[in-house]
Formats: structure tokens, C-alpha cells, sequence
């Protein structure tokens, strides 16, 4: 058996299909899915108690360092937005994000400080689903992956704009504890990227001419 950590939205999204693939290619094999915040995630994977993660953050195998994915990030609120909108545009909105130390939130805070853009954050918040629930009460706008809030966003609850001018996105990555075999971990990455790439939603192939993951990104290795 296999403990894999997934982000909620990548639970919610690709969980069965990860069971399935992995399933008809090892039938010996079973997959326990955790569903786990970043933070989480990465406790577990230090404390041993899963064998892979999905999360936010590259780790420190040079062989499992390309992104699984890359997200374009979305400002969501309870209001109407347009179909995209700029990081100067969105400052004119009060903001509610995860907190400082989430992933989504240094990206945001990154690109802001390097376009010299000022954010007008009233919130933070512990985690997606808490700001999912902030944003449907109405508190302001955030920002995160549309998979994040999909049933939401689909249900007319909630409303997004992809971020552009520069554009937001963020990285998947896959970790393993240390004592997952590192061939284990890199055929996990091949089928989890798989299934990523074929699946449903806006996730696309990192590292294509499709979406990129923008420089700072890339070359920090956080999202």
C-alpha cells in the first residue's frame, strides 16, 4: 500500500482516477489517499506518515523537481468579475488570503512586490476551504486555483477572473518521505502528471507552450 497526500482540490478532482490508473497497472497495489493542506503535507511527508505528496513547493530530489502541473490562479468573489483581470486592478479590491506563510499567498505577495503593485489584504485565513467560506459570505476577494472552488464557481456561488498582466500561477509538485525508494516516487510522478494532464479542469501540463509557470516560480521552486 501506498499513502499518497493530496491537496484537497487534487482529492476532490483526481483521487479516483489516481486509484484507478494505479489499480490497472499494479493490481497488488492500493493507494490510501490523505487529504491534506500543504502544511499538512509536508509534516506528514517529514514525520513519515505518508509515503508521497502532492503540494506546493518543490523538495529536494533534483529527479522529482519538475512541476506536475501548473495552475493559472483566479481572483474569486461572491460579486461578478470579469474574465481576466490585472494584479493593478485587483488592489483595488479588499482581499481575503491564506495566510503569510501559504504558498499561493508568497506568489501573490512576490509578483506584487516586484510590479510594486500594493495589496489591500483585510484577512487571512488557515486554508482554502475556510476561504472558500470566507469569499461565499461575501468578506472580499481572493485568490486561488479555480479547482479550489469548483462546485462554487459551477453553481454560480461564487465567480472568477483569471489573473493576468502578470499572469498568476502556481506549481505542483511531488515529494516523498525519506524512506519512499526514489523510483517508486518517480513512477508516482509519471502517472500522477498523467492523469493531471489528461483529467478534467483547468490543470495543464507544466512546462508547456500552453502555461507556463512564470520565472519567479520556476526558479524558486514555490508557488
Amino acid at each position: 500500500m501506498v499513502r499518497l497526500g493530496l491537496l484537497p482540490s487534487w482529492s476532490a478532482i483526481y483521487g479516483d482516477e489516481i486509484r484507478r490508473v494505479v489499480g490497472s497497472l499494479y493490481p497488488d497495489l492500493s493507494v490510501l489517499i490523505f487529504d491534506l493542506r500543504h502544511d499538512e503535507a509536508i509534516r506528514m511527508i517529514t514525520t513519515e506518515e505518508v509515503d508521497l505528496a502532492v503540494v506546493l513547493e518543490a523538495g529536494e530530489d533534483a529527479e522529482l523537481m519538475e512541476a506536475l502541473a501548473c495552475e493559472q490562479m483566479y481572483a474569486v468573489s461572491s460579486s461578478v468579475l470579469p474574465p481576466t483581470m490585472s494584479l493593478a486592478q485587483l488592489s483595488a479590491h479588499h482581499l481575503v488570503l491564506t495566510t503569510r506563510m501559504h504558498p499561493d499567498h508568497r506568489t501573490l505577495h512576490e509578483h506584487a512586490h516586484k510590479t510594486g503593485v500594493p495589496l489591500r489584504i483585510i484577512l487571512e485565513v488557515d486554508g482554502q476551504k475556510t476561504l472558500v467560506k470566507a469569499l461565499v459570505q461575501g468578506l472580499g476577494v481572493g485568490v486561488m486555483s479555480k479547482n479550489g472552488a469548483r462546485a462554487e464557481i459551477e453553481a454560480g456561488i461564487l465567480h472568477a477572473s483569471a489573473v493576468t498582466e502578470p499572469r498568476l500561477t502556481r506549481s505542483i509538485f511531488l515529494q516523498r518521505s525519506a524512506r519512499t525508494r526514489l523510483e517508486f516516487a518517480r513512477e508516482f510522478h509519471r502517472l500522477i502528471r498523467s492523469v493531471a494532464r489528461n483529467g478534467p479542469g483547468t490543470i495543464r501540463q507544466a512546462n508547456t507552450g500552453e502555461t507556463r509557470c512564470s520565472e519567479i516560480q520556476t526558479q524558486s521552486g514555490k508557488s
